[in-house]
C-alpha cells in the first residue's frame, strides 16, 4: 500500500471530477467521480480494509472506472488517469475555481473566449472590462471578481482546520515511528484550533545526539516538497498546496516549555515571560532559571505555568488577549469539551440535500452516544436543496413519530427546518400552515442576495429575529472559508436583538464555516447570547464536524451553561416552549 489515506485518495477523486468538467465532459461522469470521493471521506474503514475485504465495490458511487483509481492510487500512490487530466488542463484553471463566484462552468467559458489561464489573466482581464464579452459577466461580476483575486492571494496556502488537522496528524504519526523520537506533540495554531492554517509544527523530544537523525526522517516523507534544514534540530517544508510543515527537536528536559513556546502566540509567550520575571525567574535558551541561576525543572506545561503563579491556560485561549490575567486571578472559564454535548439541531437529511435518510442519521447519531437529533432540512425557498414544502414537512412529521414511538427511550428526534430569510426579511414559512405547528424549532438562516448593504441586510435578518417561530440565527455571517468572505452586516446589533429576544445563535461547526467565529463570541457571551453546536450535516459523517463547533466556543470562552445541546432531552423540550412554533412533542 502506498502512504495515501483515503482522505488522500477522496481529495485526487475529487479534483479529477472538476478537471473533467473544466474540459467539459458530461455530467454523469463528473458525478461519478464526486460521488466517489464523498463515499471514501463517508466509509469507517481504512483505505487498506476497504481494499482488503473487498468492501471498496459495496460503496455507493463507487464503480468499476472509479474504483480502478483508488486501487491504483492505493498501490503506487498515483493515478495515471489523473495525471493525464492535469497534463491536459492549463494548470491555473484549478486555482481559478479558488476565486469566489466562479464555478468549472465559468472558468472553462473565461478560458475558451478570453484565453484566461490564471489568476493573473483573470486580474488584468477584469481590470480592463473585456470580461463583459463572456456571458454572465457584468461591470457588477467584474468588480466582484477584483474582489475575489484579493481573496485568493490572501488566502493562498491556506488550509482549513480539517485538513491541516489531517496534514499534522500524518506527519506526527510517522515522527512517532522512529524509534530515536520519544515524545511527539502538534502545536501552533493547529494546536489553538484557530479557523484557518498556513502550517502545521511539530514539536519533537528526541537525545541531542539523535536529532539529525530525525531531520533527516522528516525531510525523507514523500508528500514534503522543498524540504530545507533550518539548523541540526529544526526544519521545513511544505506539501503540494503550498501548506508548509516545521519540524523543531529538542531534549526531554526542553520539550514542555518549547511545545509551550511554539503553541500561544507571540503575545501570550511575551506575557509569559513577562509574569515569569514577575516571579523572580527568567526565560533564556528554553529554559527556565531561578535567580541563583539555577534551572528550575519543568517536566509539563502544568509545571511551567505554576512555576510562574498561573494556573495552566488551555491551548484555545493562548492569543494574548488577557488570559494569563485570568489564570493568574484563578478566573479562566470552565470551557466546554465534545463530551458535554447530549445531541445537536442543524442536519439534513435525503428530504432536501442530505446524504442518509432520517433512521440513518437517527441511528449514527445513537451510535455516538448522544440522547438526541435534530432534523432541520431545507425550506421550500432553497429549490437548489430540495426545500421542503408543507406536504413534505408533514410526511416527515409522519417518520420521525414513527421512530420516536419505538426508539424515543434511546435517541429522541426533534423536527425542525432550515428557514430561509427572504430578501425582504421575511421567513419562508408562510405557506406551511398546520405544518408549521407540527414543528419543534425553526432555523433562521441567509442563503441568497448576500450583496445587500450593510444595513439593508442588517434589518432583513433582526425582522426574522422578531418571528416568533426562530429559535436558532443559522451561519451569522454567511462566510465560507477559503470560498467568500461573509456578507455585510452590524453583528453587534444582531447579536444585542438575539441576547434580549432569546434567540440562539448557532455555532455552525462545518470546518468550511465555523460561524459565529470565536472572536466575536467574547463580546456575545458578554451580552448574554446562548448558541448551540450544529455540525450543518449533511451525512451521518459529518455529524464530527460537532468537534470543530467545539474548537469555535472554547476559543470563545463559552461555559457548558450557554450551549444549548448540553442539555437533556426534558431541558430542550423546555426551551423549545419558551420559542416554539407548534406541539413540541
Amino acid at each position: 500500500m502506498s502512504a495515501l489515506d483515503r482522505h488522500a485518495v477522496a481529495l485526487v477523486l475529487a479534483e479529477i471530477g472538476t478537471l473533467l468538467e473544466l474540459q467539459g465532459e458530461n455530467r454523469f461522469k463528473v458525478r461519478a467521480y464526486a460521488g466517489a470521493a464523498r463515499a471514501l471521506e463517508e466509509a469507517s474503514e481504512s483505505l487498506e480494509e476497504l481494499i482488503g475485504t473487498g468492501a471498496l465495490a459495496g460503496l455507493p458511487g463507487v464503480g468499476p472506472a472509479t474504483r480502478a483509481v483508488v486501487e491504483e492510487l492505493a498501490a503506487t500512490g498515483q493515478s495515471r488517469y489523473h495525471a493525464e487530466l492535469r497534463d491536459r488542463t492549463p494548470v491555473g484553471l484549478l486555482e481559478l475555481l479558488r476565486v469566489p463566484g466562479l464555478g468549472p462552468s465559468k472558468v472553462r467559458a473565461l478560458h475558451d473566449e478570453l484565453d484566461i489561464r490564471s489568476v493573473d489573466d483573470l486580474e488584468r482581464a477584469a481590470a480592463a472590462g473585456r470580461l463583459s464579452r463572456v456571458k454572465g459577466f457584468g461591470p457588477r461580476v467584474q468588480a466582484s471578481v477584483l474582489e475575489g483575486v484579493a481573496f485568493v492571494r490572501a488566502t493562498s496556502g491556506r488550509r482549513l482546520i480539517s485538513g491541516a488537522d489531517r496534514a499534522a496528524g500524518r506527519f506526527a504519526e510517522s515522527m512517532r515511528s522512529l524509534d530515536a523520537v520519544l515524545e511527539v506533540a502538534i502545536a501552533g495554531t493547529v494546536r489553538r484550533r484557530e479557523e484557518l492554517h498556513r502550517e502545521a509544527v511539530l514539536v519533537v523530544s528526541a537525545e541531542t545526539t539523535d536529532a539529525p537523525r530525525v531531520v533527516d526522517a522528516f525531510l525523507a516523507q514523500p508528500a514534503l516538497s522543498s524540504g530545507r534544514r533550518a539548523s541540526p534540530s529544526e526544519a521545513g517544508g511544505r506539501l503540494a498546496d503550498g501548506f508548509a510543515v516545521r519540524l523543531v527537536v529538542v531534549p526531554p528536559d526542553r520539550f514542555a516549555l518549547a511545545l509551550l513556546r511554539e503553541t500561544g502566540t507571540r503575545e501570550h509567550f511575551d506575557a509569559f515571560a513577562a509574569r515569569a520575571t514577575l516571579a523572580g525567574l527568567e526565560l533564556r535558551g528554553g529554559t527556565l532559571l531561578d535567580p541563583a541561576g539555577a534551572e528550575v525543572g519543568v517536566d509539563s506545561e502544568e509545571d511551567a505555568y505554576s512555576a510562574i503563579g498561573l494556573a495552566w491556560v488551555p491551548p484555545e485561549l493562548r492569543e494574548g488577549l488577557g488570559e494569563t490575567d485570568l489564570a493568574a486571578e484563578g478566573a479562566l472559564p470552565m470551557l466546554l469539551e465534545t463530551g458535554h454535548l447530549r445531541g445537536c439541531f442543524h442536519n439534513h437529511t435525503t428530504w432536501s440535500d442530505g446524504a442518509a435518510s432520517v433512521v440513518e442519521m437517527a441511528r449514527a447519531a445513537h451510535a455516538r452516544g448522544w440522547r438526541y437529533l435534530g432534523i432541520a432540512d431545507h425550506s421550500r425557498a432553497a429549490a437548489y436543496a430540495g426545500g421542503l414544502g408543507p406536504e413534505e414537512i408533514a410526511r416527515q412529521r409522519e417518520e420521525i413519530d414513527e421512530w420516536n414511538a419505538g426508539n424515543g427511550e434511546q435517541l429522541w428526534l426533534f423536527q425542525g427546518i432550515e428557514a430561509d430569510i427572504l430578501p425582504d426579511g421575511r421567513l419562508d414559512l408562510a405557506d406551511a400552515g398546520a405544518a408549521l405547528e407540527a414543528l419543534d424549532y425553526v432555523i433562521a438562516s441567509v442563503h441568497s442576495s448576500f450583496g445587500l448593504e450593510e444595513r439593508a441586510q442588517t434589518e432583513r435578518i433582526l425582522s426574522a429575529l422578531a418571528h416568533p417561530a426562530v429559535t436558532f440565527l443559522g451561519h451569522a455571517t454567511g462566510r465560507r472559508l477559503l470560498q467568500r468572505e461573509g456578507y455585510r452586516v452590524d453583528l453587534e446589533a444582531i447579536l444585542q436583538y438575539a441576547a434580549a429576544a432569546g434567540v440562539a445563535v448557532e455555532i455552525n461547526a462545518s470546518p468550511r464555516r465555523l460561524d459565529l467565529p470565536w472572536r466575536w463570541w467574547h463580546r456575545a457571551r458578554m451580552l448574554g447570547v446562548e448558541t448551540a453546536v450544529n455540525p450543518d450535516a449533511h451525512s451521518t459523517a459529518e455529524l464530527d464536524y460537532v468537534r470543530f463547533g467545539v474548537d469555535v466556543a472554547r476559543k470563545g470562552g463559552l461555559d457548558p451553561a450557554a450551549v444549548w445541546n448540553t442539555l437533556e432531552v426534558d431541558a430542550v423540550r423546555d426551551r423549545f416552549r419558551r420559542r416554539g412554533v407548534g406541539k413540541n412533542r
